[in-house]
């Protein structure tokens, strides 16, 4: 609540390292359980991780977060270990297949927006264009299976720009498509979120936070 709406697409992004995958994961747990998260009531609903990048490190982050919130795995987000084209219409049709398969979701989340649109243009409107179209896609699909104002929010996650004072890398337009934005920074072993959009609501909410170890045990052979 007065974080994500029930919407269409939102937007995190920071440099790399910042924190901002985690940060995303730790929102999509608590939506998934129906807990409170950083003292903002949930509504219970499914997330679903599209993990583009980086799959073997994300498991290892989906055991750590449930050893040290002392859950079970069978509560946290589904995961499709894929890296779709979100340029490409069949690649968008069958990441649609996937996600429909999961049932009813609420949160789509893609992680991250470069490793899904390869050798896109991301100042050109033409590029980005087609992407925001295919997410809308998804959101549209879902919401023609389970109902209007039921549809899945495609959130991405995305990367800073050089000068991480002007915001999300490339182009401006994904800002003003939408309706959630989050800016993820650090400073040292601190992290801040920041709430830079919220659609027909208040923006300006930060969210501090750090990054605990969390020892998993050690393999033999």
């Amino acid at each position: 609540k007065g974080v994500l709406p029930r919407a269409g697409l939102a937007v995190i992004y920071g440099e790399s390292g910042s924190g901002k995958s985690f940060w995303a994961l730790d929102l999509v747990a608590c939506i998934q359980q129906g807990v409170s998260w950083r003292g903002h009531k949930t509504r219970k609903g499914r997330g679903i991780m599209v993990v583009a990048e980086g799959v073997g490190g994300f498991r290892q982050r989906l055991n750590a977060y449930a050893k040290q919130n002392g859950v079970s795995l069978s509560v946290m987000p589904g995961v499709i270990p894929d890296a779709p084209n979100l340029l490409d219409l069949e690649d968008t049709d069958a990441l649609i297949t996937q996600v429909l398969a999961w049932g009813q979701t609420d949160l789509v989340v893609v992680d991250t927006l470069s490793a899904t649109t390869p050798g896109a243009n991301e100042n050109a409107g033409e590029d980005m264009g087609k992407v925001l179209s295919h997410c809308l896609r998804l959101h549209k699909a879902t919401e023609k299976v389970w109902g209007e104002g039921k549809g899945a929010m495609v959130v991405l996650i995305h990367h800073s720009g050089k000068d991480a004072s002007r915001g999300a890398r490339g182009w401006s337009g994904l800002k003003a498509a939408a309706d959630v934005e989050v800016e993820v920074s650090r400073n040292g072993e601190f992290r801040r979120a920041c709430l830079t959009k919220l659609k027909d609501g208040e923006d300006g909410a930060e969210w501090n936070f750090k990054l605990v170890p969390v020892p998993l045990g050690f393999e033999i052979g």
